[in-house]
């Protein structure tokens, strides 16, 4: 689910801004304010939003299992693939495995794509 473009089309369909849109998805200014930049939300606000988004027409229940699906399709593939890359990490010299771990770990935190 892409979090930026349903807060904005909620707020859009809704009239609502940050601060109304907050309160009815039981939050804050500033969470939708993280939201909208990116940040994923935590707790029940992935399923106020969701179930908000669906009150307004934003997001359909089969565009919602449609996106799911291919969550799931990409979330196997990815662990395939980190799988097939930590057994090569595992033969590679101890430089290789720092530089390849400090690598993973600023992916990870978003701070390279």
């Amino acid at each position: 689910m892409n979090v930026p473009a349903i807060i904005i089309a909620l707020q859009k369909a809704s009239g609502l801004n940050q601060t109304q849109l907050a309160k009815r998805l039981g939050a804050n200014q500033n969470d939708v304010s993280r939201w909208l930049k990116g940040r994923e939300p935590r707790g029940h606000a992935m399923e106020n939003i969701r179930s908000l988004a669906l009150q307004y027409g934003v997001l359909t229940e089969s565009a919602e299992r449609q996106s799911g699906n291919a969550r799931s399709a990409a979330s196997v593939d990815i662990r395939a693939e980190l799988a097939e890359l930590f057994a090569d990490l595992v033969k590679a010299d101890e430089e290789k495995q720092r530089v390849a771990l400090f690598t993973l770990r600023r992916i990870v935190r978003g701070k390279e794509s």
